[in-house]
């Protein structure tokens, strides 16, 4: 079992008004809380701590085009 909080933070610019296409992005953090490996059914654990980085960061983007349900 692996366990990490992330935090986004992306933007959204839009062209176009009822066939629109719109690009995001932004940068996340993310904490890296436990990890533990269950052996035999859970009788035993193993804690996988150490092999794991306390923070990550990076970027992420998107960019879609939509035809009709601007909801979506």
């Amino acid at each position: 079992m692996y366990e990490f909080i992330t935090l986004p933070v992306m933007l959204r610019y839009e062209i176009g008004k009822i066939n629109f296409f719109y690009v995001k992005g932004g940068p996340f953090l993310g904490c890296f809380l436990t990890a533990k490996e269950k052996i035999n059914d859970g009788d035993l654990s193993q804690d996988l701590s150490e092999y794991f980085t306390d923070f990550d960061f990076g970027f992420s983007s998107r960019n879609r085009k939509n035809s009709f349900f601007k909801w979506l």
